[in-house]
């Protein structure tokens, strides 16, 4: 390889592996105020404690407490409206995440350890999908 090719190994290198390592140790921008929660997901949230929201969303801000939400997963062969009841803790982050299971959509409490990496904790699965 000629000096050359070894320059441009090295900054192709550096381009790649240099913001994935600055990625993990960034401090995590997703953490919500400590009197709140964040639900996020892939699957739009049509209401909450029985209020139907005015337009379906992806992410929320909760308060601390017991809370229904009532969201939509969409499949090509389906639909599904899916309710979850569970408890609140303020300045948590909850993600619903779809999975290939009998029940479609799960919720669980996100545990942050940087913006690229986060373990899931507290599965809770829906009281009903139709």
């Amino acid at each position: 390889m000629t000096h050359r090719g070894v320059r441009l190994a090295i900054r192709c290198l550096v381009f790649v592996v240099g913001p994935i390592a600055l990625g993990c140790a960034g401090t995590d921008a997703t953490r919500p105020d400590e009197s709140v929660a964040i639900l996020q997901g892939v699957v739009p949230i049509l209401s909450v404690d029985g209020d139907e929201l005015p337009e379906p969303v992806l992410a929320r801000e909760l308060s601390q407490g017991s809370h229904e939400i009532e969201v939509l997963h969409r499949t090509l062969m389906a639909e599904y409206r899916c309710r979850f009841e569970f408890t609140v803790e303020a300045g948590e982050v909850y993600e619903l995440t779809v999975r290939p299971n009998p029940q479609p959509v799960a919720l669980y409490r996100i545990e942050r350890h940087n913006w690229l990496i986060g373990s899931r904790h507290d599965e809770v699965l829906p009281e009903a999908c139709e």
